[in-house]
């Protein structure tokens, strides 16, 4: 006899998520680039049950019934990684071109013994950056070996002939170390401003809206459908160095869900297929 589990949820395995927004007047939703489908899709029902008790018949108090006094359902994706699109939904912005020249800084390291440096090639960060002149905005240092603490280096104009903790910075992130900071050989930091062209940032346009879509398969191979139209974002999503990412969202009043409770989650009587 076959087992019953067989009739369970195994995974979801394909998944979209979309901002709301207002195109040419009309609303539309807009899918949000995802690099991988969600690790992880939950949802909370959130529902705050109150418990009404009575004393039994040795003293004991009982419960005598409970109902839900509220619900806040919550939906919570995790990632195993985040395009930029994603990055910004997750902080309630959208993602957009960034305005050609906006300025950065580039980062170099390097031994001063091995200067002056080569060129940036085409195409890498850095490679934008122009002469630098006396007083600008670039910054040096190394650690000093004998007190231990950050040694400012000076950034003199590209012009000049640096002497002593001075360096130049000519176009294409050359640096020109003095000949006292070759001899010393220690390792240079140099943070230097460039302008870039056709990059893609977070923009401060805001995401209000979230639809969200899922495809789920049980252990028969048959399908479930999990749909949620109405989100609006939580706070306490975080980004950093580990490429993990997660979104939490308020599941909100939908009043077409088939369940009454702002998503719906639907075994079919189909295969799944790709």
């Amino acid at each position: 006899m076959a087992s019953d589990a067989i009739l369970g949820l195994r995974t979801v395995t394909r998944a979209a998520l979309y901002r709301q927004a207002i195109v040419s007047g009309s609303p539309a939703l807009i899918p949000i680039a995802m690099a991988t489908n969600p690790s992880e899709i939950t949802i909370d029902s959130g529902e705050d049950i109150q418990e009404l008790e009575e004393t039994g018949c040795d003293g004991a108090k009982e419960i005598a019934f409970s109902y839900a006094d509220g619900r806040k359902p919550e939906l919570n994706m995790t990632f195993a990684t985040a395009t930029i699109d994603l990055e910004a939904a997750i902080f309630g912005r959208v993602a957009k071109t960034v305005p050609s020249g906006t300025e950065i800084y580039a980062f170099s390291e390097f031994n001063t013994e091995f200067s002056p440096t080569t060129a940036r090639a085409t195409g890498t960060l850095g490679q934008t950056v122009t002469a630098q002149a006396a007083n600008g905005k670039a910054t040096a240092w190394y650690i000093d070996p004998a007190t231990k603490i950050a040694k400012q280096v000076t950034v003199i104009a590209s012009t000049g002939t640096p002497e002593d903790d001075e360096i130049t910075i000519g176009a294409g992130f050359v640096i020109t170390c003095s000949p006292e900071l070759i001899a010393k050989k220690v390792n240079l930091k140099v943070w230097c401003p460039c302008v870039i062209a056709n990059a893609v940032g977070i923009s401060n346009e805001p995401v209000t809206q979230f639809t969200v879509r899922a495809l789920g398969v049980s252990f028969d191979g048959k399908a479930r459908y999990i749909q949620v139209r109405n989100l609006s974002r939580l706070g306490g999503a975080q980004t950093g160095s580990n490429p993990e990412r997660s979104l939490k969202l308020r599941i909100n009043p939908d009043s077409s869900s088939i369940s009454g409770l702002g998503y719906d989650v639907i075994d079919l009587p189909v295969a799944m297929a790709c």
